[in-house]
């Protein structure tokens, strides 16, 4: 009898604990690591659109007649400032955060802020006849601020 009664102790004690364990890793799979992995899929995005852009300098500016050539480079200056919006807004929604800047695992606020204004210079770049020294500037230090390829 007493052992009957150890083993449903036992046994109570260990699926409590199995439960427990799967509730809090569940947490931390939808709330914690979802977000980090938003936060470089985003990363992502911005190495793709940076590349995706780079043809698109000095094409055209504000006085060019060319309408297909504008709406081209117009889709490319908004899909950078688009970009630039959801990277704070993906930062913003990392929960824990000053831990994972500790830990260098994602930037400072400080850092995205930077790294969302370039983005938004490149797009207002776009439509300047001679872009090339800002724009490169602003290409780099958004690859180093993110470290991204």
């Amino acid at each position: 009898m007493e052992n009957t009664s150890y083993l449903i102790q036992s046994s109570s004690i260990t699926i409590i604990s199995a439960t427990f364990i799967l509730v809090i890793s569940q947490i931390l799979n939808n709330f914690v690591f979802a977000a980090l992995k938003e936060f470089q899929i985003i990363k992502g995005k911005i190495s793709y659109n940076l590349v995706y852009t780079s043809n698109l300098y000095g094409l055209v500016d504000g006085n060019s007649k060319k309408k297909d050539l504008i709406k081209t480079v117009n889709d490319g200056a908004i899909e950078l400032r688009k970009i630039a919006c959801q990277l704070i807004e993906i930062h913003q929604t990392i929960p824990f955060k000053n831990i994972f800047i500790f830990l260098n695992i994602i930037p400072s606020a400080q850092i995205v802020k930077t790294a969302s204004g370039n983005l938004i210079g490149l797009s207002n770049l776009l439509f300047d006849a001679d872009p090339w020294e800002s724009k490169n500037e602003k290409y780099i230090e958004i690859k180093n601020l993110l470290n991204i390829l």
